[in-house]
């Protein structure tokens, strides 16, 4: 509210952007460091108070990175919902450096061990490449700058993989267990080193995310208007169907899900009215709509990250107040 109420001129948000990249960038740099390393530097930041616990796993033998997120899968989407403002702030600069940002947010992100944000990272280029970039040249320029990020990326992966048998493990164990989300059946277990005791928990992550959808049927049964309240899953209310019978979580990882079950076909309609006047007022920012397409599909693999829409949101007022 503070930024909106300043009245941010286009030069002063692009400022705040590259602030919040950089910031990014820290947070990038710090996860990796964090899932090789397990030095976990920002566990001191966290209090007996906070309504969430600072959750660690280990995949693959590294600590799957969370920094500041809490738990690794809004991390990597956190690496996802920052890759619309790293390529805006390259496409506007034209600094080589945003290159290198994008590279360590790849990195980050295969660090966070989330296997859907490796197809949603896949989408966001994808959908960059077709329908921002314009022009055969600029598109040119683009498959250059993606092949020499691409190699960059390749040669430090192969580099530290000679180099040491757990990142190895990490890094090609992280190939097939995507590989496996697509119908391969890769043993993730398989040449692991002695010390690690092979992939870890959750081997099958999209069926982990498609049972949660019974809790769309379960709510619909009890208030499908109004959904079971605010905060459902904390206070045991919520419930998904597995292994013939019904059981009680506490946890959404489906921001869909999470909105229905919450607030039922109000929240649903809310949401959707949301996203398609922002898509609709957005027309002359295509970044921005960009950033919308990579928020709803960081629905797909966690619950809502509302400050990241809320950000979103605040871009796009400060945008129409520019243009009058």
């Amino acid at each position: 509210m503070a930024i909106y109420l300043l009245a941010l001129t286009k030069e002063e948000l692009t400022t705040l952007l590259k602030v919040v990249v950089y910031v990014a960038t820290a947070l990038f740099v710090i996860g990796i460091f964090e899932s090789i390393t397990s030095i976990r530097p920002f566990d001191a930041l966290y209090t007996a108070q906070r309504y969430m616990l600072n959750d660690h796993y280990v995949r693959l033998g590294l600590l799957r990175a969370t920094t500041t997120l809490g738990l690794p899968g809004f991390y990597g989407n956190m690496c996802i919902l920052m890759l619309p403002a790293i390529f805006y702030l390259y496409e506007i600069t034209r600094h080589k450096r945003f290159l290198v940002i994008a590279g360590l947010d790849i990195l980050a992100m295969i660090h966070s061990g989330s296997r859907s944000d490796v197809f949603f990272t896949t989408a966001v280029i994808i959908a960059y490449f077709l329908y921002v970039v314009k022009g055969k040249e600029r598109k040119l320029l683009f498959c250059k700058n993606a092949l020499a990020v691409i190699c960059s990326l390749l040669l430090v992966v192969i580099a530290c993989s000679l180099i040491n048998d757990n990142l190895r493990y990490f890094y090609s164990g992280s190939c097939k267990a995507v590989l496996n989300e697509v119908g391969f059946d890769f043993d993730l277990d398989k040449d692991a080193p002695d010390d690690v005791n092979g992939f870890g928990v959750n081997p099958t992550g999209s069926i982990s995310r498609t049972r949660q959808l019974s809790g769309l049927t379960y709510t619909a049964r009890i208030n499908p208007i109004f959904g079971l309240g605010s905060g459902a899953q904390v206070r045991g209310d919520v419930q998904y169907y597995w292994k013939d019978e019904w059981h009680v979580v506490y946890s959404y990882d489906l921001g869909f899900v999470e909105t229905f079950c919450d607030e039922g076909f109000i929240g649903i309609l809310a949401m959707i009215s949301l996203f398609i006047f922002m898509i609709a007022t957005s027309k002359n920012s295509r970044f921005l709509q960009l950033s919308v397409f990579s928020y709803l599909l960081s629905t797909l693999s966690t619950a809502n990250m509302y400050t990241f829409l809320f950000a979103f949101i605040l871009i796009e007022i400060s945008l129409r107040k520019q243009n009058g």
